[in-house]
C-alpha cells in the first residue's frame, strides 16, 4: 500500500483486498496518490448518502503508474464512477 489510504475506516472487504494484494505481490495503486475526498469516491449508495472508494487498480510495479483519477464529470447510468489510470509507457526498463 502507498501512503494514502482509502476514505474511511477499513472494512472486511478492504482487509481482504489488502491480504490478496500482499499474497500476490501486488500494490493497490490508488493509495499512491493524494486526492481530495470528493475525487476519491467511486461508488454512491442508492439514497446518495453514502460514498465509498471501492474500485481499485492492482499493479505489480508502481513505477508504471503516473496517476489514478476518478472521472466525476463522465456521466453514465451507474452507481460507480469511472476510474482512469495514466501509465508511464516505455519509461521503465526490466519489468
Amino acid at each position: 500500500m502507498g501512503n494514502f489510504d482509502g476514505m474511511a475506516e477499513r472494512n472486511e472487504n478492504e482487509d481482504k483486498l489488502i491480504e490478496f494484494a500482499s499474497r500476490n505481490d501486488l500494490k493497490i495503486a490508488n493509495t499512491f496518490f493524494l486526492k481530495k475526498h470528493k475525487l476519491k469516491w467511486t461508488w454512491i449508495s442508492p439514497d446518495s448518502k453514502t460514498k465509498n472508494e471501492i474500485d481499485h487498480f492492482l499493479i505489480n510495479d508502481n513505477r508504471v503508474i503516473n496517476n489514478i483519477v476518478c472521472m466525476p464529470s463522465f456521466k453514465f447510468p451507474s452507481d460507480h464512477r469511472l476510474v482512469r489510470a495514466t501509465l508511464k509507457v516505455g519509461s521503465v526498463s526490466k519489468l
